[in-house]
């Protein structure tokens, strides 16, 4: 949904739609492939770009010349360069070379190719949401090969088709894995051949992607985790890496994309939460953040304890401490209910005892003692403040302004003590408390009174206007 970033092993280089100057079709990539040349080509949602990463230059292809719809979902280039263009609605073949361009859009490919590759004998296979299509790439002619298979909850049925070994693994959308052996593919175009019905080998699983290393072992991308199969004798078990809350060295996210191997057989993992790498050296993970990307891992607030330590919010992963050395020492909770703990913008502490809004109340969190609790709960939290000398800690709602005694563990009054959206607290240097709600009035507590006064727009800015001719004059 932010568009494209380019690697170099030191720093990202971003291209996007909104990007002044030359800019990419569409922010959301699905496809990207490589040719001869060193072009790449990117599938978005909006249409087909090229990159010639020797000039820099971007060139965009248009729906009515070059697609048969614009949202491009799979990329393939042959040896003969001709790219192969899977869209929602049908396949395009662009000979780079002469220009020619071949479309078909009536039946079997009237609906969405998610997945393009081609085999160790030279023909190219593809998915759409009615089985496979399997291309002679001399002469262009095809097989459709039906396949009537479970799709998940969105009514996705075929992710992801490549070749293994000298078979064709289908990966779909909520019914494992399929095979064509490689008798079944050595059948394809044969006079008399019957239609090959592939087995399934790998039941109750969305795969999103499959590929094979060097060693021989095949990597899934699933929404249960980064899954490695391992073949005995006629059996196929598949075992998982899993995001651990516990490890901050684990893979990013159980939901998982797509996958790359780099020359040196290190992983790549495109996931719900980012991009992962692992390792080949090690087998461990390593976790990237973009300076372009969305809100999912932002930290929302930062806050200090009685030992000096940091302490930070973010929207997904949850809090973390902050040593004096500037290293992230531990994790002091984790966000395992994403509507209870995303959006924690708001965060204070008053000793060791931190508080950490949320969009369902405030998570109350005893360092010393590993304790925590709520309060509040299912309120949608926006602003915090402390009195550290009254022990006291002011919440901001939706609703209204709320105090918590931390002596006795305990709200001052079930009710909002201010009614209205509180988006903004402020405790000044003389312990005057200041409080910003939706609407034209700011309210505002002296140091030793328990009531607050209101002071509307005009009133500040009529005091603001006497300041002024007070240094004038």
């Amino acid at each position: 949904m932010n568009g494209l970033a380019r690697y170099d092993g030191y720093s990202f280089e971003y291209y996007s739609k909104r990007k002044n100057g030359e800019r990419i079709s569409g922010n959301w990539v699905y496809a990207i492939t490589e040719d001869s040349s060193e072009n790449m080509w990117i599938g978005t949602t909006e249409g087909l770009s090229k990159i010639n990463t020797s000039e820099g230059k971007i060139s965009n292809y248009s729906l009515s010349e070059h697609l048969t719809h614009k949202e491009v979902r799979a990329l393939h280039v042959d040896d003969n360069q001709r790219v192969w263009i899977g869209t929602k609605l049908g396949l395009s073949i662009y000979d780079t070379q002469t220009g020619e361009i071949k479309k078909f859009s009536g039946r079997p490919f009237n609906n969405t190719i998610n997945s393009i590759v081609q085999d160790t004998n030279g023909r190219v296979w593809m998915t759409c949401e009615t089985g496979l299509i399997s291309f002679n790439t001399l002469d262009l002619s095809y097989t459709y090969l039906p396949l009537q298979v479970n799709s998940n909850p969105y009514g996705d049925k075929m992710w992801t088709i490549y070749p293994v070994k000298n078979e064709i693994w289908l990966g779909t959308g909520g019914d494992g894995i399929f095979r064509f052996t490689s008798e079944m593919v050595g059948s394809l175009g044969k006079i008399g051949a019957s239609t090959p019905k592939p087995e399934k080998i790998i039941d109750d699983l969305e795969v999103f992607d499959i590929i094979d290393d060097t060693k021989g072992s095949v990597w899934l991308a699933t929404e249960k985790g980064l899954g490695k199969v391992g073949f005995s004798q006629s059996t196929l078990k598949v075992d998982f890496f899993n995001h651990l809350t516990s490890n901050d060295y684990s893979i990013s996210s159980d939901q998982l994309f797509k996958l790359y191997f780099d020359s040196s057989q290190n992983l790549w993992i495109g996931s719900e939460m980012g991009l992962n790498v692992l390792l080949a050296k090690n087998l461990s993970f390593q976790n990237y953040n973009f300076d372009e990307s969305t809100t999912i891992d932002a930290v929302r607030g930062i806050t200090s304890v009685a030992d000096s330590s940091l302490i930070i919010t973010t929207s997904s992963r949850g809090t973390y401490s902050l040593a004096e050395n500037h290293q992230l020492t531990k994790k002091i909770s984790k966000n395992e209910n994403n509507e209870r703990l995303n959006l924690g913008r708001s965060i204070t502490a008053i000793g060791q005892t931190v508080f950490i809004g949320t969009l369902n109340g405030v998570l109350v969190k005893d360092l010393s003692s590993r304790k925590e609790f709520h309060i509040l709960s299912g309120k949608n939290i926006f602003s915090l403040a402390k009195d550290t000398l009254a022990s006291k800690v002011y919440i901001g709602a939706t609703d209204g302004l709320y105090a918590y005694d931390q002596r006795i563990s305990k709200l001052i009054t079930e009710k909002p003590i201010i009614k209205g959206f509180t988006r903004a607290l402020h405790l000044s240097e003389n312990d005057d408390l200041w409080v910003g709600v939706d609407g034209p009035e700011i309210f505002v507590k002296k140091k030793n009174s328990v009531s607050f006064r209101k002071i509307t727009i005009p009133q500040i800015f009529t005091v603001l206007k006497l300041m002024v001719l007070m240094l004038i004059y």
